[in-house]
């Protein structure tokens, strides 16, 4: 599965990478987890005002057994929100496979 994202290419080269790796280790850790997403999509915002620091915002769709599963996360810091997201997908499928 490879992930779809959009809205990335309005960030810079560090946060790129560092969000491309994150992606990556959640997504692998998923589908050692789970091991049947059909696919995942991710929607990046950047939240910038002038001389401020920006604010992310991230939207996803994760497809699971037929499943549609819609989270998002946002905040000052991209890692964090990008990895609160993932914590949040985790939840909705062990909630709607009743996993735990």
């Amino acid at each position: 599965m490879i992930p779809q994202i959009s809205g990335i290419d309005l960030l810079n080269d560090s946060e790129k990478n560092s969000i491309q790796q994150i992606i990556n280790s959640e997504l692998e850790k998923l589908n050692k987890k789970f091991n049947n997403i059909f696919s995942f999509y991710l929607h990046i915002k950047e939240h910038k005002k002038e001389k401020s620091k920006p604010k992310y915002s991230f939207h996803s769709k994760t497809i699971i057994n037929g499943h549609n599963i819609e989270t998002d996360s946002y905040g000052w810091d991209h890692r964090k929100s990008l990895r609160e997201l993932f914590d949040k997908i985790e939840n909705e499928i062990n909630h709607k496979f009743h996993l735990k």
